[in-house]
């Protein structure tokens, strides 16, 4: 239960209320097998597998924002744009 509490608190701060509680019913088990998700600040829509570590991944990359460390962001800024993602997700970085 506190896991979907966060869950949810973090993508109403991340995309405001509306839009944090629509993503994350995209989200959810029930309806289509894909799932395509457009986030603002973002400039391409990606699609998610049911069923799969898409939605965790997602969720845990987007939501939870782990690679969101000083180090990326302040490249980021700087303008370095190239990000080698060498783990096995579905490349949602």
């Amino acid at each position: 239960m506190k896991h979907l509490i966060y869950v949810i608190v973090k993508s109403c701060l991340n995309w405001g209320i509306f839009r944090g509680i629509v993503i994350l019913a995209k989200c959810s088990r029930f309806g289509p097998r894909t799932i395509n998700i457009k986030l603002p600040n973002i400039r391409h829509s990606f699609v998610l597998r049911r069923g799969t570590a898409d939605v965790s991944t997602f969720k845990q990359v987007f939501v939870g924002k782990e690679y969101n460390t000083p180090l990326i962001m302040r490249e980021l800024r700087r303008g370095g744009g190239v990000i080698i993602d060498g783990g096995a997700n579905v490349g949602l970085f």
